[in-house]
């Protein structure tokens, strides 16, 4: 695994931002489809916010959404989803069936793939995706802030993952790899011989493969070294990964000015929440202004259900 050749963006997330927003705007470039997994049936404001980042932030004729639905239900139901309908005619839905994802992979026909939970079927289901189609993954619980054709243009066409916050192995909630290409095809191979796809067993500095580059985890989760305690961080609004689904109020004050897309984390191409499913949702939060700024920009679209409102009946 190998770096950037600017040590100081690993360590901070104010340097790395600053970084960030000096890269040159994108070269042309073949449409890339990003791919999301979605495992159970309801499919709701939170996953939906992510699409919607998604679609407002990206040049459609560089970049295209690809959604997995491994639940047979949630895929014959899409189009009565009442938070997913609307963003159907600009999103590429895929039935997962892990059997023909899988088919040619070292995963194959695998017996110890067949019981496993669904943190860890995740964990393959981007393997396997990105070995047969290629392009870029990403995990639903992300807010995306900008275009990603300038961070494509500073990987130069290398496989990537970014660091897990300051410790000595990567992660690939967000990461991009070649159809059938040396290092996908090495991870799968690895994750068979562990019996494991996650980060930790695939992705630490010792094991990972050496032309697998590691971007600065401010890139895309632009907390995460502040919540580690590792620094302090002058871009960043409150402490923790929860503040950004807390409603505003005496203990969470209000921003003076109205926070977008374009200036929350200015320079970081997505914004991690980290898992937060079960927390409230609330209009008046972060998660929600934001989501104000998303519909404003998918005027196109209609009608969008604001997030922390109740949706419509499908």
């Amino acid at each position: 695994m190998h770096r950037l050749p600017q040590p100081d963006i690993y360590a901070s997330t104010d340097r790395c931002l600053a970084f960030a927003r000096s890269l040159p705007p994108p070269a042309s470039r073949p449409l890339t489809p990003v791919h999301f997994f979605w495992q159970g049936r309801a499919f709701g404001a939170k996953a939906a916010l992510c699409l919607r980042s998604f679609l407002a932030t990206q040049d459609a004729r560089r970049f295209q959404a690809w959604l997995w639905l491994e639940d047979e239900t949630a895929f014959n139901e899409a189009a009565h989803n009442p938070w997913l309908a609307p963003l159907l005619p600009h999103v590429v839905v895929q039935r997962y069936d892990w059997a023909e994802i899988s088919r040619g992979t070292p995963l194959a026909n695998r017996s110890w793939t067949r019981s496993l939970a669904p943190a860890a079927r995740s964990d393959l289901a981007r393997l396997v995706c990105l070995a047969r189609h290629g392009g870029c993954y990403s995990d639903l619980d992300a807010l995306f802030l900008r275009d990603l054709g300038p961070l494509l243009d500073l990987a130069a066409g290398a496989d990537f993952c970014f660091q897990w916050a300051g410790e000595p192995r990567g992660t690939n909630a967000f990461c991009h790899y070649q159809a059938g290409g040396p290092v996908v095809t090495a991870l799968m191979e690895r994750a068979e011989t562990t019996r494991s796809g996650h980060s930790r067993d695939l992705l630490s500095f010792a094991s990972c493969p050496v032309e697998h580059l590691l971007l600065p985890v401010a890139l895309f989760s632009p907390l995460w070294l502040q919540r580690d305690q590792r620094e302090r961080c002058a871009a960043a609004p409150y402490r923790d990964f929860t503040g950004f689904f807390r409603p505003f109020g005496w203990f969470h004050r209000r921003p003076a000015k109205a926070v977008t897309l374009n200036t929350f984390f200015s320079g970081a191409f997505t914004y991690h929440w980290h898992g937060q499913w079960a927390a409230a949702e609330h209009a008046d939060s972060y998660a929600g202004w934001l989501d104000q700024d998303c519909r404003a920009r998918l005027t196109s679209l209609g009608p969008l259900t604001a997030y922390g409102a109740s949706p419509p009946r499908a």
